[in-house]
């Protein structure tokens, strides 16, 4: 079955002009928002995807790019063929964000598409290879909100505001997805009206008890959850959605999660029924092992972590891959119960790699 690669090849001659918006295009844009297009955009400037990617792949070949150690690295291939395709290429960029800093730990990308004169989309980046965003993801077990969902609301206001007539999108994979469900629930009321739906593509979900219900409910019909079959990260915490999509995956277990794997027929992914029940198994296994904990244990297992991440003097997963005697010699030195929980979540994601 096909996957995005089949989808711009099939349909990428077809401007939205022609065939409007869609959920693939969504996580088209989505996914392209993990490349680093600092380069292309170091004057905040607006250009063409095809302009932003000539400018930042210049002399480059695909495998040279290299998005991290987890982030899938066909993502390159993915951008390079959208930019050179009718559908993409000629759509406009603007609005490039890129902050990643410590203390808090923070990790938020965001870049905006011009999909007509009326349409924008929003995408925001998922968790790169920077530990600090790893940091920030076990952050939320504990915080609320979390940096990156502060600046996701921020950024949301700033681009309703720069262009005021513009109807709008919002989405982003993974942790991206999660950014912009936050950014659409709590987003003022003029705001929301102007959102045509928000996506989250296999991203978490949220601790319930930090939730506005109110504001949830304002919005829940303009929230679009994606998931695979096997779904891990999207089934992580409590579910805020209006409509849940279930797509079929070339991959097995937590490696559905590369949603460039996701099947595609036409402009629709390819639903299942339902989640399989590994699934469902992995879901049930992990809100019993993160329940369990109370709001102080789960505050000191993130205080663990960020001391971990301080410790090991590292920036990103490649760096830790490259010398992993002192990972593991640090890694010893968180406190035990904690080590144990850590140990646990990675035991049960193993479980399922290939379930």
């Amino acid at each position: 079955m096909g996957t995005i690669f089949d989808y711009l090849a099939w349909r990428g001659d077809i401007k939205f002009n022609k065939s409007e918006f869609n959920n693939i295009d969504n996580l088209i844009f989505a996914e392209i928002s993990y490349v680093d297009f600092s380069d292309a955009f170091k004057q905040n400037d607006t250009m063409t995807l095809k302009e932003a990617v000539s400018k930042s792949f210049k002399d480059k070949k695909d495998e040279d790019i290299v998005l991290g150690l987890i982030v899938p690295q066909a993502i390159v291939k993915m951008t390079r063929l959208a930019s050179s395709c009718n559908r993409f290429k000629n759509v406009k960029v603007s609005d490039y964000e890129n902050i990643i800093k410590d203390d808090p730990s923070t990790q938020f990308s965001a870049m905006c598409f011009h999909i007509d004169n009326d349409t924008i989309y929003i995408a925001i980046r998922g968790t790169d290879d920077t530990l600090l965003g790893w940091q920030e993801n076990l952050d939320m077990v504990a915080n609320f909100p979390v940096p990156a969902q502060k600046l996701s609301l921020k950024y949301l206001e700033k681009i309703a505001k720069k262009y005021k007539d513009k109807k709008i999108y919002i989405g982003g994979q993974s942790k991206g997805g999660n950014l912009a469900f936050y950014a659409a629930m709590y987003a003022p009321k003029n705001i929301q009206d102007r959102i045509i739906m928000a996506y989250s593509n296999d991203g978490p979900g949220f601790i319930k008890s930090f939730i506005d219900n109110n504001k949830y409910e304002k919005i829940k019909d303009k929230l679009t959850l994606i998931i695979p079959q096997s779904c891990v990260v999207g089934l992580l915490f409590d579910l805020y959605y209006g409509k849940m999509i279930i797509v079929k995956s070339n991959q097995k277990g937590v490696k559905q999660h590369d949603s460039l794997s996701w099947q595609c027929l036409g402009a629709s992914f390819v639903e299942a029924h339902e989640l399989s029940k590994n699934a469902l198994k992995l879901n049930d296994d992990i809100d019993k092992l993160l329940y369990k904990l109370s709001f102080e244990e789960r505050k000191d297992l993130a205080s663990s972590m960020y001391d971990f991440i301080k410790k090991i003097k590292k920036d990103t997963l490649i760096e830790c891959q490259k010398d992993p005697f002192s990972l593991l010699t640090n890694l010893n030195k968180i406190p035990y119960k904690n080590r144990k929980v850590l140990t646990k979540f990675v035991t049960l994601f193993i479980k399922n790699k290939q379930a």
